[in-house]
């Protein structure tokens, strides 16, 4: 037990080193949130990827598609957070009817960054999300969505459209929405 201790110890040193290398007395948290917007006239697809965060899609009746986006970072100070934030990197691009959005964690220690990305869309717009060591959750969505979970579970609430999921260690839950019944007025002559 007497060997055992020292190398946690270090274990626990080496990964509370801040952006300069500088081993941290404790973590201070720090966090930004972004909104892009975009027209959702000739957009049918939007894709989004994470590692270490939740992904979120609801419904806008709008004609505009708005992904917010939320990073979060631990660093040594405020300061040395606010820096490691900006490894985190969002990969964007829109082609041929498609948002592509990716947020990219550093490979130095990915265990103490986080980003959140939701979509607000019309529900038209087929959707394809996948996520490790975060959670899905899809609620009134109409079209096809593609979603992969790795750790994390998949929700997707009152869904009408085709839905393929792919989960690994994560709960599945879903629901369609509740069947509307046609009342008929009956006369009697």
């Amino acid at each position: 037990m007497k060997y055992l201790f020292i190398p946690l110890i270090l274990i626990l040193l080496i990964s509370c080193k801040g952006e300069d290398n500088s081993i941290c007395a404790g973590l201070v948290p720090y966090e930004e949130m972004e909104r892009r917007t975009y027209i959702a006239d000739g957009i049918e697809k939007i894709s989004l990827k994470t590692v270490n965060g939740d992904l979120t899609a609801n419904v806008n009746l709008d004609s505009l598609i708005s992904i917010d986006i939320v990073r979060y970072c631990l660093g040594c100070s405020l300061e040395d957070a606010k820096n490691r934030l900006n490894n985190i990197k969002i990969i964007e691009s829109i082609s041929n009817g498609q948002i592509l959005m990716e947020a990219s964690m550093p490979a130095d220690d990915p265990s103490q960054y986080e980003a959140n990305l939701s979509v607000i869309a019309p529900d038209s717009v087929e959707l394809i999300m996948n996520t490790i060591n975060g959670h899905l959750n899809i609620d009134s969505w109409k079209s096809d969505v593609f979603c992969s979970a790795i750790n994390g579970s998949i929700s997707a609430i009152e869904h009408l459209g085709d839905l393929r999921i792919l989960s690994t260690n994560g709960s599945i839950y879903c629901t369609t929405p509740p069947k509307h019944t046609q009342h008929t007025k009956h006369t009697q002559h």
